[in-house]
């Protein structure tokens, strides 16, 4: 079924949608082809959608920074001297974006098909250890992509019971403007039982 990448935008999708099947939503998920208000699929599900995307991105920086800290913490108590790498140099820290650009720009060579391999091997591994960093890859342009990852660095310093304050927004609005908040209280509460 297509290539990685699409496997990966298909699971990510559905894992995102599954959001919205898991809560007091569901009805109005199976129901959004009869509904003509079209919140589910114009609003709930796209910004659902964007919202997880963000915060997989913050996700992964965030691990990426907590290993590295790490690291270096152990080093330390062991007396390791530590050469300072830059993230954009240590191929294992790269995001995909940064290893396709090294290999889109070739540093001013043609590149052999062993460094190829090699920058081909660091994405894979990149992908098996923390996920896809940029899911969308054919859907959105670069210059989209850098208020993407503005936006997952200000999220970073943002509490993660606010986080699931934002994600359960986002759901309210499924329940449309016509209906009332004891009955949205009463869905949910139903929900949870």
């Amino acid at each position: 079924m297509g290539d990685q990448l699409k496997q990966d935008q298909f699971e990510f999708f559905y894992n995102s949608v599954k959001v919205i099947f898991d809560s007091a939503l569901q009805d109005n998920l199976f129901n959004m082809k009869i509904d003509k208000s079209k919140v589910i699929e114009e609003t709930v599900i796209p910004e659902i959608v964007a919202f997880k995307s963000i915060m997989r991105i913050r996700d992964i920086q965030m691990r990426k920074t907590a290993e590295l800290r790490k690291a270096k913490e152990k080093a330390e108590r062991l007396g390791i001297p530590i050469a300072e790498v830059e993230p954009e140099q240590d191929p294992f820290h790269q995001t995909e974006e940064e290893l396709y650009a090294k290999k889109v720009e070739g540093e001013g060579h043609q590149m052999t098909l062993s460094e190829m391999q090699k920058i081909h091997e660091a994405e894979r591994i990149e992908i098996e250890k923390y996920g896809r960093y940029w899911v969308w890859e054919g859907y959105f342009s670069e210059k989209l992509k850098d208020k993407w990852l503005e936006t997952a660095e200000s999220l970073k310093h943002i509490n993660e019971h606010v986080l699931q304050d934002i994600e359960d927004y986002i759901l309210l609005k499924g329940f449309g403007k016509q209906m009332k908040q004891d009955k949205i209280k009463e869905k949910i509460e139903a929900d949870h039982k």
